[in-house]
């Protein structure tokens, strides 16, 4: 998605953002988020298959949205670290990742998101009120 929202005009990415922010705020499925991105526009110019580039996008965001705030409510909680779960045969770019653990204040490392990919983070340390890093 980043690479082709580089394409986009800076009105046409605020555009695409405040439809995925919307949709996603009130529950929309991702078919109806990339129906909306259509409607709104999201066809001209850049993408040639209206359709699929819009679930592209939806999905992605929607992706995106749900680790960020699966991380969010873990440092909340004090977490330290995640570990990746899933299978590591279910993506040739995240399976590698599974089992390993990535500090959540360093987002930028941990693995991609992917919209079809079934992997997920799931806490792994926290620090105690001593301030104690321990293992979950």
């Amino acid at each position: 998605y980043t690479e082709l929202a580089k394409t986009l005009t800076p009105r046409m990415l605020a555009k695409v953002s405040s439809t995925i922010t919307s949709g996603v705020a009130v529950g929309k499925p991702t078919e109806a988020i990339a129906r909306d991105l259509v409607r709104d526009g999201l066809s001209k110019g850049t993408f040639d298959t209206r359709l699929a580039r819009a679930r592209v996008v939806a999905n992605f965001e929607v992706a995106r949205i749900s680790v960020d705030g699966s991380l969010s409510a873990y440092a909340s909680e004090n977490v330290v670290t995640v570990v990746v779960i899933g299978r590591p045969t279910t993506c040739p770019i995240c399976g590698p990742h599974v089992g390993q653990e990535y500090n959540i204040v360093d987002r930028a490392n941990l693995p991609p998101y992917l919209p079809h990919c079934v992997h997920g983070v799931a806490a792994a340390s926290r620090r105690n009120a001593a301030g104690k890093v321990v293992r979950i």
